[in-house]
């Protein structure tokens, strides 16, 4: 995954925002990137979203096994 190119001078304003405390949303609106990306070019971490997956095979008693193993 490549990152948008952002000249250096929005980013430091952009570090700026952040300071005063801005969202990393609204910053991220107004240059025209993703929230996480602005996250990564300013060093920040960020909260990555997990799809959700569907499982039929949960199993109820996997905790009793567990615990017998212990």
């Amino acid at each position: 995954m490549s990152l948008p190119y952002v000249p250096g001078h929005i980013i430091d304003e952009a570090r700026d925002r952040r300071r005063q405390g801005d969202s990393l949303e609204t910053l991220a609106s107004r240059i025209g990137i993703s929230p996480e990306n602005l996250a990564t070019l300013l060093g920040e971490p960020a909260w990555r979203t997990v799809p959700e997956t569907k499982s039929d095979d949960f199993d109820l008693f996997a905790s009793e096994r567990l615990d017998a193993v212990l």
